[in-house]
């Protein structure tokens, strides 16, 4: 091969590696990458951005004018499970004025629980946001546009960018050690005793409602058996004595001819 035609192929390459650099973004100490969704995104900033709270923040622009940002903000060490950091996440979106309002719904997304969120920002942008719990972090992913309306569709192609390097672990430190741990033979029949003596306490308690229920229903039948025979017997009194008195009076008048 000549000089040329080697020096050709290492300019060649040297265009094709930096072009897939500049496409895909890749964030070894969080755990995640992000791939650029064509030829028509280019990235807006040329580093990434750190915050003074240790967040990450990336952002990406379309031809088109639709956005994308990704931030990585290290998981506070509390109480909180995952949802619950989402809802305080999506809370804090709307309370600082960045979403005019958010609607929060629970989904899988690269293998880790994930939570999107509607947003309408007050400038009139529309989107959607997700928030992923995973590796000690919280990785919230935009996507908006600008001119208006964001489709489920056109959201979805730019989350499908993001992959996480690893195998997520979704499981805040609290919630992780208070995982339970699986049972033995003697806890699982003893579980199983239970259950079944639960169940026996519910069929006895269905039992005297039963019970219950049909004696009210004799009590009631037996009542208003008696109280008709009250009834027709008081009508066979006044009956007769309406006869009586027929009688006795009819019997005086002939008496008096």
């Amino acid at each position: 091969m000549s000089l040329k035609a080697i020096c050709c192929t290492l300019v060649i390459g040297g265009i094709v590696t930096t072009a897939d650099a500049q496409e895909i973004r890749s964030f070894p100490e969080d755990h995640c990458t992000y791939k650029l969704p064509d030829n028509s995104w280019k990235w807006e900033d040329p580093k990434t951005t750190k915050g003074t709270d240790g967040a990450h923040f990336i952002r990406a622009k379309s031809e088109s004018g639709l956005l994308f940002n990704l931030r990585i903000v290290p998981r506070a060490s509390g109480q909180e499970n995952d949802r619950e950091s989402a809802e305080r996440l999506a809370s804090t979106l709307v309370q600082d004025g960045r979403y005019a309002n958010a609607g929060l719904r629970q989904l899988t997304f690269k293998g880790a629980p994930c939570y999107q969120l509607d947003i309408r920002t007050k400038d009139g942008k529309e989107g959607y946001a997700r928030i992923i719990p995973a590796n000690a972090k919280v990785y919230i992913l935009v996507a908006v546009n600008p001119l208006g309306k964001l489709s489920p569709e056109e959201s979805e192609t730019i989350f499908q960018g993001f992959n996480l390097l690893d195998q997520p672990k979704p499981q805040s430190p609290t919630q992780s050690s208070t995982t339970q741990k699986p049972q033995s033979p003697t806890q699982s029949s003893d579980t199983q005793k239970a259950f079944q003596q639960d169940q026996k306490s519910t069929v006895f308690v269905y039992y005297c409602f039963g019970v219950l229920v049909l004696g009210g229903v004799v009590i009631l039948t037996l009542y208003l058996i008696m109280r008709n025979r009250r009834v027709n017997e008081s009508k066979r009194r006044r009956l007769h004595e309406s006869k009586r008195r027929r009688k006795s009076r009819q019997d005086e008048d002939d008496g008096d001819e």
